[in-house]
C-alpha cells in the first residue's frame, strides 16, 4: 500500500451521516466508471484504475500506470497521473511513476512538480534529482536544471551517466549564452615558415588554350607573418529566434618571395531560429580576397544550414548557393551549389571528440567561350580532437577532395608529353590534407598555439600538382 496518512483524506461509507444511496443510482455511477475507464492491455495486471468516484489504492494506481507506459500509452497515463494526484501526492512512488508518464507525455513542466515531491520526501534519491532535472532542462528552465545536474554530479554517478550530464551542461552553456545579447572579438599573431609560398592559394597567372597556369611553376619556401582579427555579435529577439553578425580578417606577409603576400575579409550574418533542439540559419557571406594588393577573387554566397543533436551527437547538414568572380583572370566567374554535413561525438567524460563530414559542389562558368572553369568536387574530413587537461585542447585532421573539370583541354596533345596518366583534356586531380593542432589557454582571455600540416595535389596534367608543407604558431587574445 502506498498511502501517505498525512495527506490522504479520509474516505466516506455512501452510508455515513444518516444518508441511504440508493442501491440503483449506485450501480448506474459504478458501472459507468468501469465503461469509461482505459482498457487494461494485454499482459498488464487487472487493476482497476477507478474505484467508485475517487483512487483509492496506491499499489493498484501505480500498477496501472506503469502497465500504461509499457504499452506506449503516455497520454492515457499522463491522463491518469493527473486524476490520481489529489488523493496520492507526497507518496514517492506515485510521484515518481506519474512525473514519468507526464514527461514522456510531453509535459515537462507538471512533470516536474512531481518528482519535486519525491526529492522533498526522499532527498537521497539520485534518480528522482536526475529526472527532475531532465524535466526543467525540458521546460526550459535552464538555470535549474543546472542546480540539479551538478547535484546528482556531487553524488559520483556511473561514468556513462556523468558523461550524458556532461552533455546537457555543455548545452545548457550553449543555449544560454544565446538567450542573451552578446559580443566577442580577437585578435592573433604568427609566424610560420611554408616550402610553398604559391600553394596557398590558387592564383592562375597565365592562359594558354583558355587554361591558366602560373608563370612560375617554381615552389619557393619562406618564412611568414601573420595578423588575424575577428568580431562577433548575437543579438537575441525572442527565446527563439536571434541575429548574428561576425566580421573577419587575415593577413598574410611573406618575408622574401613577392607576389603571393593574402589579405582575407569577410562579412557573415542573419536570423537563426530555435525548433527544440534543432537551430536553423540563414546566413549570407561577402569575402574578399586580395593577393600581392590586387583584387584576386570576390564570393557573395547564401549559406543556410541546421544542426541537431541526436544519440549524443552533434550534426549539421547546410547548403551553399555562391558567385566568384576573379578580376586577375577574364571569364573565370562561376556559379556554384553545395551541399555538406557533417558530426561531432564526444566519448567518454566529454574529454574527446571525434568528429567528420562530406560535401559536394558543381562550379559552371558564366562568363567564358570555353568551359573549362566549370567544374565538380566532392571531398570527405575528419579527425579526433580531445583535452588532456582543462585549458589545452590537442587534435589531428584530415581532408580529402577530388576535382574534375568538364570540358576536354584545346591544348590536348601539348599537355599529352606532360603527364603519362593525361588521356584527355578534362582535368582530374586529388588532393590530401592531414595536420595536427595544439592550443593552450594560459589565462586572462590569451591563448597560444602551434600547427602543422601537409598537402599534396596529384592530377592528369603534371603543371596542375604540387606539394606543401607548413608549420605556424601563435599566439590570441580573445576578449
Amino acid at each position: 500500500m502506498l498511502k501517505n496518512p498525512s495527506t490522504t483524506p479520509k474516505r466516506k461509507h455512501p452510508f455515513d451521516g444518516g444518508r441511504v444511496v440508493a442501491a440503483p443510482a449506485f450501480a448506474l455511477a459504478l458501472a459507468l466508471a468501469l465503461f469509461w475507464a482505459p482498457e487494461v492491455p494485454a499482459g498488464s495486471p487487472a487493476v482497476d484504475p477507478m474505484d467508485g468516484a475517487t483512487l483509492s489504492d496506491g499499489d493498484r494506481v501505480v500498477a496501472r500506470l506503469e502497465a500504461l507506459l509499457a504499452a506506449g500509452e503516455a497520454e492515457g497515463a499522463a491522463d491518469l497521473a493527473r486524476r490520481a494526484e489529489p488523493e496520492h501526492a507526497g507518496v514517492p512512488r506515485f510521484d515518481f511513476t506519474a512525473g514519468m508518464a507526464l514527461a514522456r507525455a510531453g509535459y515537462p513542466g507538471e512533470a516536474a512538480v512531481y518528482f519535486e515531491r519525491v526529492v522533498l520526501v526522499q532527498p537521497g534519491s539520485r534518480r528522482a534529482r536526475l529526472e527532475l532535472a531532465r524535466a526543467r532542462y525540458a521546460a526550459g528552465d535552464y538555470e535549474g536544471a543546472e542546480r540539479r545536474f551538478a547535484e546528482v554530479l556531487r553524488a559520483e554517478p556511473p561514468p556513462d551517466v556523468a558523461a550524458r550530464i556532461e552533455q546537457y551542461l555543455a548545452a545548457i552553456e550553449r543555449r544560454t549564452a544565446e538567450r542573451r545579447r552578446h559580443s566577442e572579438g580577437w585578435v592573433g599573431l604568427g609566424v610560420g615558415y611554408d616550402t610553398n609560398v604559391q600553394g596557398a592559394d590558387d592564383s592562375e597567372d597565365m592562359v594558354i588554350g583558355g587554361v591558366a597556369f602560373r608563370l612560375d611553376q617554381d615552389q619557393d619556401s619562406d618564412v611568414f607573418f601573420t595578423v588575424e582579427t575577428g568580431y562577433r555579435h548575437l543579438r537575441p529577439v525572442t527565446t527563439r529566434r536571434a541575429w548574428e553578425l561576425e566580421v573577419r580578417g587575415d593577413y598574410r606577409d611573406n618575408a622574401d618571395v613577392d607576389g603571393y603576400d593574402l589579405l582575407t575579409a569577410g562579412l557573415s550574418g542573419g536570423p537563426t531560429w530555435r525548433r527544440g533542439e534543432r537551430r536553423i540559419r540563414g546566413r549570407v557571406e561577402v569575402r574578399e580576397t586580395r593577393l600581392d594588393g590586387e583584387g584576386f577573387r570576390r564570393t557573395v554566397a547564401l549559406a543556410p544550414a541546421v544542426d541537431w543533436t541526436l544519440d549524443g551527437a552533434r550534426r549539421q547538414f547546410g547548403g551553399r548557393l555562391y558567385r566568384s568572380d576573379y578580376p586577375r583572370v577574364e571569364g573565370r566567374e562561376v556559379l556554384g551549389a553545395g551541399v555538406s554535413g557533417s558530426w561531432a561525438r564526444p566519448l567518454g567524460k566529454a574529454r574527446r571528440t571525434v568528429f567528420g563530414g562530406a560535401n559536394l559542389v558543381v562550379e559552371r562558368a558564366t562568363d567564358s567561350d570555353y568551359d573549362y572553369y566549370s567544374r565538380d568536387m566532392a571531398g570527405l574530413f575528419g579527425g579526433m580532437a580531445w583535452l588532456p587537461e582543462r585549458r589545452t585542447t590537442v587534435s589531428l585532421h584530415g581532408a580529402w577532395q577530388y576535382e574534375r573539370y568538364r570540358e576536354e583541354a584545346p591544348l590536348s596533345a601539348f599537355w599529352g608529353g606532360l603527364s603519362d596518366d593525361f588521356d584527355d583534356g578534362a582535368e582530374r586531380a586529388h588532393t590530401l590534407r592531414i595536420g595536427a593542432r595544439y592550443a593552450h589557454a594560459v589565462g586572462g582571455g590569451w591563448r597560444v598555439s602551434a600547427e602543422v600540416s601537409g598537402t599534396e595535389k596529384r592530377s592528369n596534367v603534371t603543371l596542375r600538382e604540387y606539394d606543401r608543407m607548413e608549420a605556424k604558431a601563435g599566439v590570441r587574445y580573445d576578449w
